[in-house]
């Protein structure tokens, strides 16, 4: 039964490649990287030209013109330092995973993400000005994430598509802070959990 040395779940083939070299996000958990790169661009979309208006309106100097400053694919809470990052961040990374037979001859893996976008530390008055984006960015994430594409990001690709998602959705939203690594700090932050379904695939072998 040689056909079944090889599987292939959520888009990444086992035994992996590593030639030509691909980095680790990117090869190894192609949904949580589509999911970060089409978000990004996104909020850049939809909500990009209005964040920069406000960042000069207020005249906020530790906050980037640009909604989306630094991202990354792990949770951030355990470096979390104004000199480590720049803001706005978007971070997202997986935190829990179920497995369970989808039919007889098939296997699904429904796992949750925690999506943050972080703020930096604001004082009172700027706090006012500033945290209502916070919903527009909720607003972005939960369409786009639904409808799984965009007219303007890669020509309207369906990005869900090649990675072998069944299903995702946001299910809850959050808002709050996060404190900084010497609990000094506040960082103004919107926390969603994504629930995503993955499926066993094609075996490759069997293509």
């Amino acid at each position: 039964m040689s056909d079944y040395d090889r599987f292939k779940l959520g888009g990444v083939e086992y035994p992996v490649d590593d030639s030509p070299f691909v980095g680790a996000l990117a090869r190894l958990d192609p949904i949580l990287s589509a999911a970060l790169a089409f978000y990004k661009a996104m909020l850049e979309t939809h909500l990009g030209a209005y964040f920069a208006a406000m960042v000069t309106a207020t005249g906020t100097p530790n906050l980037s013109s640009a909604i989306v400053a630094e991202v990354v694919g792990y949770d951030p809470s355990p470096y979390l330092q104004e000199s480590q990052y720049k803001f706005p961040m978007l971070a997202m990374y997986r935190t829990e995973e179920d497995v369970a037979d989808h039919t007889v001859n098939w296997y699904k893996a429904t796992c949750k993400y925690t999506l943050l976008y972080v703020l930096p530390p604001l004082d009172a008055a700027r706090a006012n000005q500033i945290l209502p984006i916070l919903r527009g960015v909720r607003s972005v994430i939960i369409d786009r994430t639904i409808q799984g594409y965009d007219p303007a990001y890669l020509s309207g690709v369906e990005v869900w598509a090649a990675p072998g998602v069944m299903s995702i959705g946001v299910t809850t939203v959050r808002y709050g802070t996060m404190p900084d690594v010497k609990g000094e700090l506040l960082f103004p932050a919107l926390e969603l959990t994504i629930t995503c379904e993955e499926r066993e695939q094609n075996n490759p072998g069997l293509e």
